[in-house]
């Protein structure tokens, strides 16, 4: 006899009703379960050789397939405890980004050519964005407290030592100006492009109302202090060793303190396109996609009721970096065309 294939979801989101295991259970196996949610979605059974009316059975056959793992996987967000599903995700991530790269490093051979192809998968930065752009579910603690935390969390991440070392090394006064070498940043840079893709997500996700106040109460003030990545760990009580930032000067709400780092972001890709020749586009393209984030915050911000907010940045600082940035590739562009044009 067959099952269909979100049977065995079922299963596990009927054993989520049991008190005694439920729990544990979530905690246990969450990710692997969306993981396996992932992947079934996102297999294609329809065979490419197949065509005609064959082909329409399987691909009719493929879509309701797919349709019914949707809605199991959104069945089961909504059941599991958010606080779980979230400190797990974010665990997955930190874990992620604070490694070397090499436990998510994927190698292929070529035989003919005996040649070795590496590229470096993300599971749980796209595991999360999975969740957000696949799953339509629309949960108040979810939106105002988990998605903030994570969101402030991870650009925090952008310019502390987790992902810094991917581009390269920083001072407490802005970006570095050293030359960033290939061996630092060859199995990094999608590691960075993934979670500012994520981010993306995050924002989208996050009502502008719940970026402008605090995701906890007073009472998590204490916690706060050290900075939104020292939030999220006290939070989630997680146990992550990472670099800590500087001491914020402003208050702990998300819009301040995700506008003060991705300003730094994008100004460390801003010089970072001017010092690395090799990497001039892949910079180039994360500031673009950084300065897109920065943009999409504060017009949500724009949308609430108008506040005073205090911002620790220096505007002409960082419009220089940005200038700089755009006269290498002007400068650039016109070499390339006088170079095609002998």
């Amino acid at each position: 006899m067959e099952y269909p294939e979100s049977r065995p979801f079922k299963v596990f989101i009927s054993l989520l009703d049991k008190w005694e295991i439920g729990g544990a259970l979530t905690e246990a196996i969450v990710l692997d379960v969306f993981k396996a949610l992932k992947a079934l979605i996102e297999s294609d059974t329809a065979s490419g050789g197949d065509v005609g009316i064959l082909y329409f059975y399987n691909l009719v056959a493929h879509v309701m397939v797919i349709m019914q793992v949707v809605m199991t996987a959104s069945t089961l967000y909504e059941a599991v405890e958010p606080h779980i599903v979230w400190k797990q995700l974010l665990n997955a991530i930190l874990n992620e980004l604070t490694g070397d790269g090499k436990q998510n490093e994927v190698r292929i051979t070529l035989v003919k050519t005996v040649s070795i192809l590496i590229f470096w998968l993300t599971q749980a930065v796209r595991l999360a964005r999975f969740i957000l752009k696949t799953i339509h579910v629309r949960d108040e603690e979810i939106q105002t407290v988990h998605l903030p935390i994570v969101f402030s969390a991870l650009c925090e991440a952008l310019q502390v030592g987790i992902l810094s070392r991917h581009i390269g090394d920083r001072s407490d006064h802005g970006p570095s100006q050293n030359q960033i070498t290939q061996s630092s940043t060859r199995g990094s840079l999608p590691i960075v492009s993934d979670t500012v893709q994520l981010l993306h997500a995050l924002r989208d996700e996050i009502p502008p109302s719940a970026l402008l106040r605090r995701p906890v109460d007073e009472g998590h003030d204490s916690l706060s202090s050290g900075g939104p990545l020292q939030l999220a760990l006290a939070f989630y009580r997680l146990d992550i060793r990472f670099p800590r930032s500087k001491i914020r000067a402003t208050s702990q709400v998300p819009f301040v303190t995700a506008f003060e780092d991705i300003i730094f972001f994008s100004a460390t890709c801003a010089t970072s396109t001017t010092t690395s020749s090799d990497r001039r586009k892949t910079f180039r393209d994360l500031l673009v996609v950084s300065l897109s984030l920065l943009n999409k915050l504060v017009t949500a911000a724009g949308s609430e009721k108008e506040q005073s907010l205090v911002i620790d940045w220096n505007p002409s600082d960082w419009v220089s970096y940005l200038v700089e940035a755009l006269e290498t590739e002007v400068s650039v562009s016109s070499y390339r065309k006088s170079h095609l044009t002998y």
